[in-house]
């Protein structure tokens, strides 16, 4: 009876010990799944922080790209941007260097292209004397002068010391009576000469030379070579340039220019003499008439019921 209570009890402790086996190996086997599917969740965790990582190296890759081809693009539109600055640049230096010389009566234009002899010789002020003449008013002294278009206008600042103040006078060539007459003349010839020409892409002061020119010709006008120079330059300021306040605008010195009515002298804003009172000065139906004409120019409607107008010159 011992030996079976004690074979039974050891039958029952080896059960005993197979479940308490069986259980240790469930833990162990529960312990490896877990311990397997913790490695593959931070293998998966790994893995997508690899991805994040190689997504944000690519994407600062693609910014880097992106800013240098834009800061070579920007480099690149300034480079033209200077190129075609200095192409317009040369150009307009250029097409001056042709205006005075068609101002003098020299040879312009494209070459290649055969021109009518001018009808007088090409200015020379050695040859022909000077077309200026100038003498400061009583009380006043010639302080600087210089060019604005030469040798057709220029510039005096003039000095008073009894009123302490300074003036900005402009010498032109000045028409006598028989020079104004055929300065009409011709003006109300070319209105109907002009109107039957083409002349896109022509150079303006060249064209308008030629076609005086054919006028003096065909009306036999009997004129001389001083005159003939005189009434040149008025013409082109009447028709291409800013008629009496051609000389300010052409005047590099100048930053303002201001009218304040007909019978007024101009105010100019000179770089080193500040605001100076001109001796230029517009009647009533000539400042009329010119408003009228700067504001066609600038394509700009301006009108008794429509008086007042902000527009920008073509040039």
């Amino acid at each position: 009876m011992r030996f079976f209570r004690h074979s039974k009890q050891k039958e029952t402790a080896s059960q005993e010990e197979v479940e308490k086996g069986g259980a240790k190996a469930d833990t162990a086997e529960t312990t490896a799944n877990s311990s397997k599917s913790s490695g593959e969740i931070d293998q998966k965790n790994l893995e997508e922080e690899a991805k994040e990582d190689d997504k944000k190296v690519e994407d600062a890759k693609k910014k880097k790209k992106g800013i240098g081809w834009f800061g070579r693009r920007s480099k690149q539109s300034k480079e033209e941007e200077l190129e075609e600055h200095e192409k317009k640049a040369i150009e307009e230096i250029e097409r001056a260097k042709k205006t005075e010389k068609i101002l003098k009566g020299e040879k312009g234009g494209k070459k290649g292209i055969i021109r009518k002899k001018p009808i007088f010789e090409p200015y020379n002020e050695e040859i022909h004397g000077p077309l200026l003449e100038f003498q400061p008013p009583e009380g006043w002294q010639i302080v600087e002068e210089y060019w604005a278009q030469k040798p057709y206008s220029k510039v005096v600042i003039l000095y008073s010391d009894e009123e302490h103040d300074y003036r900005y006078f402009v010498v032109e060539p000045e028409l006598d009576p028989y020079e104004t007459e055929v300065f009409n003349e011709i003006k109300d010839a070319l209105r109907d000469v002009l109107e039957e020409k083409d002349v896109e892409g022509a150079i303006k002061e060249e064209v308008l030379k030629e076609n005086v020119d054919f006028i003096i010709k065909d009306m036999r006008i009997p004129i001389s070579e001083k005159s003939y120079y005189r009434i040149i330059y008025h013409i082109i300021r009447y028709f291409i340039y800013y008629d009496k306040i051609t000389p300010l605008m052409m005047d590099k010195m100048l930053e303002d220019i201001s009218c304040n009515g007909y019978d007024k002298p101009i105010f100019v804003f000179h770089r080193n003499y500040a605001n100076l009172e001109t001796d230029v000065v517009f009647e009533e139906k000539e400042l009329d008439a010119f408003v009228i004409t700067l504001a066609q120019r600038c394509g700009k409607h301006i009108s008794v019921a429509d008086p007042m107008v902000d527009a920008t010159m073509p040039d």
